[in-house]
Parts: C-alpha cells; structure tokens; sequence
C-alpha cells in the first residue's frame, strides 16, 4: 500500500501568471471610466457588468507547464488545459476557482488532483438548476462523447439531453444502465485528466466524482462517492497503460468518516467482466458500474486505511483497451467540515 503525500508549490492561474500563495484568483470588475464624474443619476446604469469565473490554478512544483485554454461549459462549470513537459497535458473540468494539482509520483507514473475551492455551494438544489453533469465534464476534458456517456452510465445517471452520443465502446456497460441516483441528491462533481509526457507514448487517464446526499439533516449528513474512471493507451506504439487509480480525499485535519466502501479486497477477472460495486451502512447504500479488464481491482487508500479517502486501482495489460478502476464510498461528514472532495487520476505505464 502506498502513501502518498500531497504537492505544495507554486500555483499557475489559466493565462500562465505564478500566485503564492497558494489561493484560487478572484476577478476584479474594471475601474470606472476617467470621464465617469460627470455621469449624471439618471444615466448611470444600474445593471452590475457580467463578472467573469474565478480561473482554475495548476499547482505543478518545478514542472514545466503553460497555460493552453479555458472555457465555460454547460451548467457554468470552467474547463482548462495546460501543456505539460513540452509534450504532455493535463486538464480538468469542475467548479470555477478549483484548483488543480500535477505530480510525477515516479520516473513512469503521474498524478492529477482535481480540488474545489473552499466556500462553494453545495446545495443539491443549486446544483440540479445548473445542468450541470459528468457527461459535459468529462466531454470537455477532452474524452470521446461515447466514452462521456459511458463514464456517466456507470454512475447510474442518465444522458443530459442534447449530449452528442449515448453509445459506448464498453459492452452493455453503456447501454443497459438504469437511473439509479436521483437527481435531486447530486450536489458536486468534477473531472481530472492527465497523459504521459513522451512524444512516443499517448497514454492517457480520468477521473471524474460525482457526489450525492444519502441523508441531510441536521447532526446526520452523509455523502456517497461516486468515481468513474477510464484510460487508454489507444496511440502508444513501444508502450502500455498497466495501472490506472482514481480516488477521493479529503483536506488534512477534517472530521470526515468512511463508513462503507467498495470494492473492499482484491478482484481478479480474466476476461472482461462487468458487475456492480456496493457500499452500505446503516440501511444508507450506494453503488457504481465497473466493467473490468483482466486482471485486478483493488481498493486504495489515499493517506491510510484510517483516513476517509478512498479509490481503486487497476493493473492489467490491455493495449487499445478502455480500462476502468471505479469505486464508491460513503462518508459521514463531522461537525464543521466541508461536503467536497477531491478526486485523482494516476496512470502508469509497463508497471512492473
């Protein structure tokens, strides 16, 4: 089991500037106009200017990374991408003002931390009104509409209306999956994506979370986790993706507890499989799709069996293959801490 700790550097807001500290930047409006004394009461606008999205901040140590794009997307979530090493790239979509996190966790092995900014909106309510989804987040970071779809499947939800496709590459994992979370607990979620920088390799991960309201009231709140992952090495010639993990986490010093998880031991497929992982507590229960790929799925934890993140992780050797590592969890939130999670994406190549 490995523990690993969390990058802490510089951050680069989208545009390319260097911040310390390390804090989401904010959006001044623009001063008024030198002539702007002489605007009299009755021609003075009342109607405050559009305030554009906090940007997304990449926090990525000594790596070498530039600003590509942002954008705004579908239910007022911010996509953004930067280049990474000259070669490889990283993105994420989620709430505007997150921050993103990019580490080499070894010589062959990447990670990607997507990261809310704290004092969001967490309401269920704000977040149904949105339109916002996994499907146009997971599409925005730069996954195939039919994979989207199928990322969005495996959580139990259905296809936002005017989505591009609802067809996936992933047997009936695609296209048998019934709604089974209802829309109106669903109060965040968030996309991270990463590939290898090497010319010679296009290997490539996601993970996307999506959280939901088992039980809101007063004294007794409880969150299920849901991550759906995927990676692929469809345009890698000398290499493989052989290990791809997605997890949640929480920040240090919460009072957050993991009450149910899955999957909870090791599964071993040797053909390609897909079942259904369910995590219980206290007559609460949550659930996610996996369609595995030979050959192992195991759970992961973050910072140690103890602390409340959770993911999984999957090894195997599939080339041209859309493999998966979801899993799911329930955590109760303690006195004064935050509802939001982070959510990670690591890949590696010829993991021996």
């Amino acid at each position: 089991m490995r523990i690993r700790s969390r990058l802490i550097g510089f951050a680069v807001v989208a545009g390319g500037a260097l911040m310390l500290p390390l804090v989401a930047s904010g959006v001044t409006a623009a001063s008024p106009s030198t002539n702007a004394s002489r605007w009299t009461n009755a021609s003075r606008s009342t109607t405050a200017p559009p305030v554009s999205p906090a940007p997304m901040t990449l926090v990525a140590g000594n790596i070498p990374t530039a600003f590509v794009s942002a954008s705004t997307i579908t239910g007022g979530d911010l996509a953004t991408t930067w280049s990474v090493d000259t070669s490889g790239g990283v993105s994420a979509a989620g709430l505007p003002g997150s921050q993103v996190t990019y580490q080499a966790l070894g010589p062959n092995e990447i990670e990607t931390t997507l990261t809310p900014p704290s004092g969001a909106d967490s309401s269920a309510a704000a977040y149904a009104a949105s339109g916002r989804s996994v499907y146009w987040e997971a599409l925005a970071t730069g996954v195939p509409a039919a994979v989207a779809a199928q990322m969005t499947l495996a959580l139990g939800d259905s296809i936002p209306a005017g989505a591009a496709s609802s067809s996936g590459s992933k047997g009936s994992s695609a296209t048998t999956s019934a709604e089974t979370v209802s829309p109106d607990s669903i109060f965040n979620s968030g996309c991270a994506h990463d590939y290898f920088p090497n010319t010679s390799k296009k290997i490539w991960g996601e993970a996307c979370i999506q959280q939901s309201f088992l039980e809101d009231v007063p004294g007794s709140v409880y969150v299920e986790n849901q991550v759906t992952t995927t990676g692929d090495d469809t345009y890698a010639s000398d290499s493989y993706l052989t290990y791809l993990e997605g997890d949640s986490h929480w920040p240090v010093g919460v009072t957050e507890t993991r009450v149910g998880w899955s999957p909870s031991g090791t599964i071993n497929e040797g053909s390609p499989t897909l079942y259904t992982l369910m995590a219980s507590y206290d007559g609460l229960g949550g659930s996610i799709q996996e369609y595995q790929y030979p050959a192992t799925l195991s759970p992961y934890y973050p910072s140690g069996p103890s602390d409340p993140g959770f993911g999984s992780d999957w090894e195997g050797y599939n080339q041209n293959t859309d493999n998966s590592a979801n899993n799911v969890d329930i955590v109760h939130i303690g006195p004064g801490s935050t509802n939001y999670a982070s959510v990670s994406v690591v890949i590696e190549p010829n993991n021996e």
